[in-house]
C-alpha cells in the first residue's frame, strides 16, 4: 500500500517532514517575548525623543 503525500491546508505537499506543534504555554512565551521586546524598543526611541526635546 503506496503513503499519501501529505498536504497543507493550502494543497502544498510537505512530503512528510517536520510537522508544526505549537502548545499553548508555548504560544504564552512567544507572545510575552514579542511584547516585551516591543516594549524595549518604544521605550528606546521613546528615551532618545525625550533626551533631544529636553534639550531643545
Amino acid at each position: 500500500m503506496a503513503s499519501q503525500p501529505q498536504t497543507g491546508p493550502y494543497g502544498q505537499d510537505h512530503g512528510g517532514g517536520l510537522a508544526r506543534r505549537l502548545g499553548t504555554a508555548d504560544a504564552v512565551v512567544v507572545g510575552l517575548g514579542s511584547m516585551i521586546g516591543a516594549g524595549v524598543f518604544a521605550a528606546g526611541l521613546a528615551g532618545r525623543w525625550l533626551v533631544l526635546r529636553r534639550r531643545a
